[in-house]
């Protein structure tokens, strides 16, 4: 029996084809979402993607505020060789060099207290074994009103869709 992370790194290019695509229009919606909370070219933001997988996110907020410096975490080795790939081969070497890219759990952060100003995820969350260590770990690391935006499956009667963009079931600001 494989492990998750085993099955992502043997599969990272294949889902690079084939998943991504598919998911990218919504995962997209989560950058719209963060966007108010971003001043101009995003000049000293620092940005987590959690569970960065093959650098959607990551890749387009670098592109959106070129000032932002990004640190995605996955732990799949194999996804984040493809997101490392697909930086250089969209932003360029020296661009590609603003987004950190790290093998790491939801539930053990490789980010100091404080540090970090936005934490976004695009269907990660249902996936993490323990969501409230995941959720505590995201408040210890977001800065003092730091904000989280995610999207994740819902499950509904008839079948698994993105859940519905709404302000008050993606955000939460760490206290001030």
């Amino acid at each position: 029996m494989t492990t998750i992370a085993e099955r992502y790194d043997r599969d990272a290019d294949a889902y690079l084809r084939w998943w991504a695509p598919v998911l990218r229009p919504v995962a997209l919606r989560v950058l719209d979402e963060v966007a108010p909370f971003i001043d101009g070219n995003g000049s000293g933001l620092r940005l987590l993607d959690l569970g960065s997988g093959t650098g959607t996110l990551s890749i387009a907020a670098a592109e959106r505020w070129p000032g932002s410096s990004i640190l995605g975490v996955d732990g799949s080795a194999g996804m984040l060789e493809v997101a490392r790939r697909e930086a250089v081969r969209r932003l360029g070497s020296v661009d590609a060099k603003r987004i950190e890219l790290v093998v790491g759990l939801a539930d053990r952060l490789p980010a100091s207290d404080g540090a970090i100003d936005i934490v976004v995820s695009s269907f990660v969350l249902q996936l993490v074994p323990n969501r409230s260590r995941a959720l505590r770990e995201i408040r210890r690391i977001l800065r003092p009103g730091g904000v989280l935006a995610f999207t994740t499956w819902l499950a509904s009667d008839e079948v698994f869709a993105p859940s519905s963009i709404c302000g008050c079931g993606w955000f939460f600001s760490s206290m001030p």
